[in-house]
């Protein structure tokens, strides 16, 4: 009697500690979690993208430059054959580097008016024969302004320089009907002259531009004044000019 007496209370027990689990399980699975009940409460707001901003040096500095292109020097002013035939094209390649700067009180980036000084070197070649090489290179400070968003011309003073070396060696020319032998220095020269830059730049890409330069040597010299000209493939790099996050 005893032993089934004891059944019967452990029985009972489980009976009564089930009961109580039992209901705490139902309430817990219909129940919403703290998280869903959270999102259920709060509406969830779309997230979007941020954008790159202009960094402080935009306000300033629109653009950093690299241009490579091609020099004729002294047009129309340099004899190369016995025929008189003169330069009206040569190939001097170059590579020039320019700051444009934002001109304005209110440095506004969207400002069409421009400073943008730069300096350009040609590649060193031979001055119309092989015991002489020549060196140019032009520094030029203009004013740019975008007619439209893509068109800007550019107009400002600059200076020219020019190297010219020689290699110590004899060399045979024409002197009159017939050939002497001449003798060519074993040093260099440096000229410097001022010039006047014109050019028109435009832009074919956000970041590219096909630009037309024309400079002018001794302007202020009728006499004198020689004219170069260039044509250009621009790289602007923007990006260098904007904040990521």
């Amino acid at each position: 009697m005893n032993k089934i007496k004891f059944i019967k209370i452990f029985l009972f027990s489980l009976f009564i500690i089930k009961i109580p689990y039992a209901l705490t399980v139902a309430i817990a699975d219909t129940s919403p979690s703290a998280s869903t009940a959270e999102m259920m409460a709060t509406p969830a707001t779309p997230q979007v993208e941020e954008k790159p901003t202009p960094g402080r040096l935009k306000k300033f500095i629109s653009a950093l430059s690299f241009s490579a292109g091609n020099l004729t020097p002294y047009a129309n002013d340099v004899q190369i054959n016995h025929g008189g035939k003169k330069n009206s094209f040569t190939w001097n390649p170059f590579v020039k580097f320019a700051l444009n700067l934002n001109l304005g009180a209110s440095g506004n980036p969207d400002n069409k008016w421009s400073f943008i000084p730069s300096y350009a070197m040609v590649y060193p070649s031979h001055n119309g024969d092989t015991h002489t090489k020549q060196f140019m290179s032009f520094a030029s400070f203009p004013i740019g302004y975008f007619a439209t968003s893509n068109l800007q011309f550019r107009v400002g003073p600059g200076l020219f320089f020019y190297n010219v070396s020689g290699d110590g060696e004899l060399e045979e020319l024409r002197n009159g009907s017939s050939q002497s032998t001449f003798y060519v220095p074993r040093y260099s020269k440096v000229s410097v002259n001022a010039m006047m830059d014109w050019s028109i730049g435009y832009r074919i890409l956000s970041f590219l531009s096909v630009d037309f330069e024309m400079f002018f040597i001794s302007p202020q010299k009728d006499i004198s004044r020689q004219s170069n000209y260039a044509f250009l493939i621009t790289y602007y790099f923007n990006h260098l000019l904007v904040d990521k996050k």
